[in-house]
């Protein structure tokens, strides 16, 4: 089990490049710097690198620091996603595509890397299949993923007479969550998808979940809510405009920072929410 070390500074980084949403800042800084302390030395010089799902590019804008890929792809479904990404200018290439039909030839990258994204796929083993095939022999995939324990790990409605099943089919219909697979199904299907040396390592405590969980009912919960749970929270920051690049000083993004964490615990022993998948192409 991985003990909690909150990363401040990278979340201040997240907040100043992506002010609007604070929840899936405060998340992504805790999964990224286990990625950073786990995978960077794997990938630091990789040839080449596929971020699958890569969105606006803000994610991988955060990680090409430690990673320093040579040749840099990102791809997403999302044709208004990739628009920002190249924006950004750190891809050599930008692919709108999805995940289940890679435009790549076989063995075509040496590493592919993916945040957050697989567990939105609905054909995931096929997205898997697609990995496996577009990367080289002895090539690295490194993905995070909530876990199976995540929906356990959440602290439940605020009222009274909304059962715990209601609650998590709500939470997983507004984040997009199509699977929590176990640890065991990932092996399995990657293993499938034709990767071995597979390492599953948690990360995530309930404290941290609950406290993203906390953060987005006054944030991106609410404002689902008040669309009459019909939008999802990317679609409602498009109607708001706030997709486009909006930044805050750095001295904001460090306090703001600072007052998310206040209060998450040092919970060594879990349950833990998230895994980071690692593995090689066999």
């Amino acid at each position: 089990m991985n003990k909690l070390v909150f990363p401040h500074s990278l979340l201040s980084t997240l907040l100043q490049e992506t002010p609007f949403q604070p929840a899936t800042n405060f998340w992504r800084a805790l999964e990224l710097q286990t990625v950073i302390d786990r995978v960077a030395p794997l990938l630091r010089a990789t040839p080449k690198l596929l971020d699958l799902g890569c969105g606006d590019g803000s994610v991988m804008h955060s990680l090409k620091p430690y990673f320093q890929p040579q040749h840099l792809i990102g791809l997403d479904a999302d044709g208004f996603e990739t628009d920002l990404a190249t924006q950004r200018g750190i891809y050599q290439e930008i692919l709108t595509a999805g995940a289940q039909n890679i435009p790549l030839p076989d063995g075509a990258v040496t590493a592919v890397f993916s945040n957050s994204v697989l567990e939105h796929i609905a054909d995931l083993s096929g997205a898997l299949q697609e990995c496996g095939r577009v990367t080289a022999p002895g090539g690295i995939f490194v993905a995070t993923v909530p876990g199976s324990n995540f929906f356990d790990c959440l602290g439940g409605s605020l009222l009274p007479w909304v059962n715990r099943q209601t609650y998590n089919a709500h939470v997983g219909q507004r984040i997009a969550i199509v699977h929590s697979w176990t640890a065991a199904r990932w092996q399995y299907e990657l293993a499938a998808a034709g990767f071995q040396d597979i390492q599953i390592i948690d990360y995530l405590n309930r404290s941290a979940v609950r406290r993203w969980e906390n953060i987005a009912r006054i944030t991106s919960g609410l404002l689902y809510q008040l669309g009459g749970a019909k939008a999802q929270p990317i679609d409602i920051q498009r109607r708001l405009k706030l997709r486009q690049k909006h930044t805050i000083p750095r001295l904001v993004a460090e306090i703001l920072a600072r007052l998310l964490a206040i209060g998450v615990k040092d919970e060594t022993l879990g349950p833990w929410s998230g895994y980071l998948l690692i593995a090689r192409k066999a």
